[in-house]
């Protein structure tokens, strides 16, 4: 998860500990807490969005999203989801497989 702070103009990664969710129904998940504020924007995404990769096997990784973040952070919820989506496709270039679609 990373966390855009609109009063720093900064972005945080949160730590998750432990499995993602849905892999077993028995798991166990610790907490944490952290203030969101107006303007803040949260982005919860799978690795198959920083693991994307391009023509040269370069990953997309989490510097680029990121970035991504940052460059589209005022942008309403649907509108940053979709420019996530735009990088990461112009990353990959055209006639790549696009198996990485949970934002």
């Amino acid at each position: 998860m990373l966390l855009y702070q609109h009063k720093t103009r900064q972005v945080k990664g949160l730590k998750c500990p432990g499995v993602p969710v849905g892999i077993s129904p028995e798991s166990i998940f610790s907490m944490a807490e952290t203030e969101i504020e107006q303007g803040d924007r949260l982005v919860i995404y799978t690795d198959g969005i920083t693991e994307a990769s391009n023509k040269q096997g370069l990953l997309y990784g989490t510097k680029q999203l990121i970035m991504c973040l940052q460059e589209n952070c005022t942008e309403t919820p649907v509108n940053l989801t979709l420019s996530i989506i735009e990088s990461v496709s112009a990353w990959q270039g055209s006639g790549r497989k696009k198996t990485w679609r949970m934002i």
